[in-house]
C-alpha cells in the first residue's frame, strides 16, 4: 500500500482498521503527503477532548460531563423563551393547518407517538397529522416514502415545509424535549441500542439538531449518529443557537431537516439484532 501511495499526491481513508489506518497516516505524514480521512466515533469523541498536560506528557481529557448547571438553566430559560414565542407567532399559521387537516379527511389533527429521551424515558411527541387515518393498521410501524399514498394532500405541504413539526414547541415547554438536540427515536426501538446508539440520550432530544443542518434527507444512519455524538460531546449555548440560525436558513431555502427517512437506519445493528423499522420523519 506505502509503495502504491508514493506515486500520488493525496490519499483518502474510509472504513479502514484502525491500526492499518495509523499506519497509513505516519507514512503519508512522514512523506508529506495529504490524507483525507472520514472519522470515525472515536475521533468524534476525541475531537471534543481538552488538551492537558501531566508533567511532560501531553494528554487528552474526555469528560463528557456536558453542560453545567448554569448552563442547563441558561439552556432551559432559551427553550421556555423561545418556544412561547414561536407559538404566539405561529398560532395563527397552526389554526390553519388545524382546520385544513379536519376539512381534508375529518380525522384528528395531531399525531402522537411514543418516542425516546432523556436517560431512557419516552413521551408522547406531537405532530400535526400528515397521513391517512390509521396509517399504521394493527399498531405496526410502516416507513414512509417519497411518494407515499398515505400522506394526504394537506400532509405534503406540512411536511415539505416542516410545520408539522410546529406542535413540539408543546413538548419543549413541557420538557420532555429542547429546541436543540438529537431527533428522538421511537421508543420501541430502545432495547435495540447498542452502546454508542445510547450516548444520545445524555441530552434532551431536539426539534432540530446537527444531523438535521449536516445532511438532507438522504443522510445514512451511521452519519446521523456521527453528527449526534459530536453534538453530545461538544454541547454548549453557542452551537446551539448556531444550529436555530441553521435551522431558519435552511427552512427558508426549502432544504429538509427532518431527515429520518425509510433506509437511514440499518434493519440489523452491529450485534446482528434486528431493529425495528418506524414511520418517516
Amino acid at each position: 500500500i506505502c509503495k502504491e501511495i508514493s506515486g500520488h499526491e493525496a490519499v483518502l481513508i474510509n472504513d479502514v482498521p484502525a491500526q492499518i489506518r495509523n499506519d497509513i497516516v505516519k507514512y503519508c505524514y512522514t512523506n508529506s503527503i495529504r490524507v483525507y480521512t472520514v472519522p470515525k466515533i472515536s475521533d468524534i469523541v476525541i475531537s471534543g477532548a481538552e488538551e492537558i498536560c501531566l508533567f511532560d506528557t501531553p494528554l487528552l481529557l474526555i469528560k463528557g460531563t456536558g453542560l453545567t448547571l448554569e448552563q442547563r438553566v441558561l439552556k432551559r430559560t432559551m427553550d421556555i423563551i423561545l418556544s412561547s414565542a414561536a407559538m404566539v407567532v405561529a398560532a395563527p399559521i397552526m389554526a390553519m393547518v388545524a382546520v385544513a387537516i379536519k376539512v381534508e379527511d375529518g380525522g384528528p389533527v395531531f399525531f402522537t407517538q411514543k418516542r425516546a429521551t432523556i436517560d431512557g424515558k419516552t413521551f408522547d411527541i406531537l405532530k400535526f397529522r400528515s397521513m391517512i387515518v390509521d396509517a399504521e393498521k394493527f399498531g405496526q410501524v410502516i416507513p414512509a416514502t417519497d411518494r407515499d399514498p398515505r400522506i394526504t394532500k394537506v400532509g405534503k405541504f406540512i411536511r415539505k415545509t416542516s410545520i408539522d413539526e410546529f406542535p413540539q414547541f408543546l413538548n419543549v415547554l413541557k420538557g420532555d424535549m429542547s429546541l436543540v438536540g438529537p431527533r428522538p427515536l421511537p421508543g420501541t426501538y430502545l432495547p435495540y441500542y447498542n452502546e454508542t446508539e445510547a450516548h444520545r440520550h445524555d441530552v434532551r432530544p431536539g426539534i432540530s439538531g446537527w444531523a438535521q443542518v449536516n445532511g438532507r434527507k438522504n443522510i445514512t444512519w451511521d452519519k446521523k449518529l456521527e453528527c449526534d455524538v459530536y453534538y453530545v460531546n461538544n454541547i454548549s449555548l453557542f452551537l446551539d443557537i448556531k444550529i436555530l440560525f441553521l435551522t431558519v436558513y435552511k427552512v427558508f431555502k426549502r432544504e429538509s431537516v427532518g431527515v429520518e427517512t425509510s433506509g437511514n437506519v440499518s434493519l440489523y445493528d452491529t450485534r446482528g439484532i434486528q431493529r425495528p423499522q418506524y414511520v418517516n420523519e
